[in-house]
This record gives C-alpha cells, sequence and structure tokens, in this order.
C-alpha cells in the first residue's frame, strides 16, 4: 500500500509538472515495491521528461525483459528510441507492436510520427489515416495528421484536417497554433492572424507553450507587415 501511495503521489506531481519531485516519488515506489511494472514504468517516463534520455531508455528495456508481453511498456521503448532518432531500433519495436496488435491506434499513430520525422510522408499518411480509422473521435491522431500533410506541403488539406481537430476538441491548443501556420502558408493572412492571436491569448501563463507563442507571435509580426 505504501508503495501505491507513492506512485499516487508522484502522479500528482506529474500532473503538477512537478517531474523532480515525481520521479523522487516514483523511485521510493520502486525501492518499496522492487517488482512493480507501474513504478518502474513512471520513472522511465518521468526521466524521459526531464529529459534524461540514456536513463530512461534503460528503464524501459528493463521493463520489457521483465515482461515482453507488456504491449504499453514495449509502446513507450519504441516511442522513446524514435525520441532518439534510434530509428533501426524504433523500427523493430514497432513493427513488434504491429504484428502483435495491428488494430492499436496508439502504436499507428506513433509509428506514423516516426515516420513523418525520417521524411517517409506517403506511409506517414497511411499510418496516420489508419489511426483516424481505428479511432475517429481521437483529436490527437487528426492533429498528427494535419502536421504530415503540412510537412507534404498540402496547406488547404492541412488546414481542414486541423479544423476537424478542434471541432473534436477545442481546448486544442497545438492544433490551434499549427491551423494558423498552416493558414498562413496557404496565403490566408487575415485567418491565420484571427487564428494565432486566438492561440496565443488562451496559451498565456502556460510555460509549456512558452516556445509556440514566441514562434506565433513572430508570425504575427510578419503577417502584419504584409509578409
Amino acid at each position: 500500500k505504501l508503495g501505491l501511495a507513492w506512485i499516487d503521489y508522484g502522479n500528482a506531481c506529474y500532473q503538477d509538472a512537478k517531474y523532480s519531485e515525481a520521479l523522487k516519488a516514483y523511485q521510493k515506489a520502486v525501492l518499496i515495491s522492487p517488482a512493480s511494472r507501474t513504478a518502474r514504468a513512471n520513472v522511465a517516463i518521468a526521466l524521459q521528461r526531464l529529459g534524461r534520455m540514456d536513463e530512461a531508455l534503460t528503464e524501459y528495456r528493463r521493463v520489457v525483459t521483465e515482461a515482453p508481453a507488456d504491449f504499453g511498456a514495449r509502446l513507450n521503448l519504441a516511442n522513446a528510441l524514435a525520441r532518439m532518432r534510434r530509428y533501426p531500433e524504433a523500427e523493430i519495436e514497432y513493427h513488434l507492436l504491429l504484428k502483435k496488435s495491428p488494430g492499436n491506434p496508439a502504436a499507428r499513430l506513433n509509428y506514423g510520427i516516426m515516420l513523418r520525422e525520417q521524411g517517409q510522408l506517403t506511409e506517414a499518411v497511411r499510418q496516420n489515416l489508419m489511426a483516424i480509422e481505428l479511432d475517429p473521435a481521437d483529436a490527437t491522431a487528426l492533429y498528427q495528421y494535419g502536421l504530415t500533410l503540412t510537412a507534404a506541403g498540402c496547406q488547404s488539406e492541412a488546414a481542414k484536417a486541423l479544423q476537424q481537430t478542434l471541432i473534436l476538441s477545442p481546448a486544442y491548443l497545438p492544433a490551434c497554433f499549427a491551423q494558423g501556420e498552416a493558414l498562413r502558408a496557404e496565403g490566408k493572412r487575415d485567418e491565420a492572424v484571427t487564428v494565432l492571436q486566438a492561440a496565443v491569448e488562451r496559451a498565456q501563463n502556460i510555460p509549456q507553450y512558452n516556445q509556440e507563442i514566441e514562434r506565433a507571435n513572430t508570425m504575427l509580426r510578419q503577417l502584419r507587415k504584409g509578409q
């Protein structure tokens, strides 16, 4: 019970973006319950959030080694490898996941993200569309599809996909910023200004969006100068 209490406390810290405190709590849970895969997985997730990727990868591998049939653990490992740009290793893990569960939308979604990062846009679009088909109510899948279309230069289609994302989830701020960029690239200056300004206003005082706000403000200045 004490181990679970530390996990719960760690989860509360994580939700408040107190990732160092969350990590300490999860590590205490591991000391109390070394066999807890949840505690070990959470240690890895917190390490990744803190940018300690090598340590996170070690923890993910440990969980997968102890429980090779744990789908979530292997997906976390694949995602971490992809984030570290260790694409050949990530590819192997995604293929294992999709062979085991071809209808899993999370695996399709994340595999598509990795393919986009590698510039394999046709296959990325295919994976995006499969993820959307598997879970039409998933705003994240539509958002990632919009980003892939943007990367492919299909700005009009991207803007539509991002608008659909916002219909599903009006508070999805990343989609607001991305839609503004797509509208700008499409040449719809006034619409882009409206969308970007609204996104900046909604994201104020949310630290995780500081970079997006700075980028949006730069675009707004350029748009208002007619650029």
